[in-house]
């Protein structure tokens, strides 16, 4: 269901802790946003956590 508290508590932690690592903008705080983000995005984050 849409409105079910967890799954709605759930997908904002995990947008809020995208945001905070750095994978995901502020400006596209929406599910739809992370089911396009690409294993590329996750590795040029950490890429850049190893070189700073």
């Amino acid at each position: 269901e849409e409105k079910d508290k967890k799954r709605l508590f759930q997908g904002n932690a995990l947008l809020r802790r995208l945001v905070r690592i750095g994978v995901l903008d502020e400006s596209r705080m929406k599910l739809d946003y992370v089911l396009g983000l690409r294993i590329e995005d996750f590795l040029e984050r950490r890429l850049q956590t190893q070189v700073f």
